[in-house]
């Protein structure tokens, strides 16, 4: 599934595929089913990753990614760390992956994102 969704947002997203990200910060804030919300880890890590050699200008995108997603990452990981479960570890994994991407990609400081 995340190859699928990688694919498909290396030609739709932002364009085409205009709904990924609000139902990605969607699924983040309101879910409680851990498949659903590990897929949306996996899918935001995706299009983080997807500009990673893009030119500059093609990196757009990147600046409505990061701060509309990064305080929801940012609490999600903290609820993460007062319960944490083998699956907690892998949520915790691919949001520290996420950030990881976007240091790369963006070479930003990453302390405004978060409160």
């Amino acid at each position: 599934m995340e190859i699928i969704i990688l694919h498909i947002a290396e030609s739709d997203f932002p364009g085409k595929w205009t709904s990924i990200l609000p139902n990605i910060i969607e699924k983040l804030r309101t879910s409680e089913k851990f498949g659903e919300i590990f897929g949306s880890l996996l899918g935001l890590k995706n299009l983080i990753e997807n500009y990673e050699y893009q030119l500059d200008k093609e990196r757009e995108p990147l600046e409505i990614l990061v701060p509309n997603t990064f305080p929801v990452l940012d609490s999600y990981a903290k609820s993460l760390l007062s319960n944490y479960t083998e699956q907690a570890a892998l949520a915790m994994n691919t949001i520290l992956k996420t950030f990881l991407a976007s240091i790369k990609v963006l070479g930003l400081n990453l302390h405004p994102y978060f409160s």
